[in-house]
């Protein structure tokens, strides 16, 4: 009897172990699956293409839509959505250090599609009224003084857009 029951303890011993080890490959495995993808920014080519002010029926500047072009560069097409991103801006004085941007800043268009390997328009809206009788350039001036870029980031894809202010000395307006 002593050797059989040496033997169950055995057999009993080395099933927890495979069973432990098993449970531990299959945590490892699942940890890495879930793992966050790391954010993609050379996915997208971002071009400064205009801004334009934003009037209502009193012709005062009510915001501005700042327009890119955006080239996909990778072979897959890519959808924007607006309730999946979130728009953060840098500062001049610093660039690397992001903050929410505030709810003044949305999407133009509740999606916008860029098809693999094209190039396809995004506009940003920024909400804010200017004094009647302002300057628009001085009233945009005045709202983005600060303003170095305007960042996208795509939750679901993990696509980081940097969107710049405009090239100095391009101020277009229409």
């Amino acid at each position: 009897m002593e050797g059989r029951s040496w033997t169950l303890t055995k057999v009993a011993v080395f099933g927890s172990m495979v069973l432990l080890l098993a449970v531990a490959v299959f945590y490892v495995y699942h940890s890495y699956t879930d793992a966050p993808k790391p954010w993609n920014p050379g996915a997208l080519t971002v071009h400064w293409s205009d801004v334009k002010y934003l009037t209502g029926q009193d012709e005062q500047i009510k915001g501005f839509l700042f327009q890119y072009g955006v080239n996909n560069n990778t072979s897959r097409d890519y959808e924007v959505h607006k309730e999946a991103v979130t728009i953060m801006t840098s500062t001049k004085d610093g660039e690397d250090s992001l903050i929410p941007a505030d709810t003044n800043y949305s999407l133009g268009r509740d999606s916008f599609f860029l098809p693999a390997r094209q190039t396809s328009l995004i506009e940003v809206r920024f909400d804010g009224e200017c004094n009647a009788g302002e300057n628009a350039e001085n009233c945009f001036n005045e709202y983005t003084r600060d303003l170095a870029k305007i960042i996208l980031f795509d939750k679901e894809i993990k696509y980081r857009i940097d969107l710049p202010k405009n090239p100095p000395g391009k101020m277009v307006m229409h």
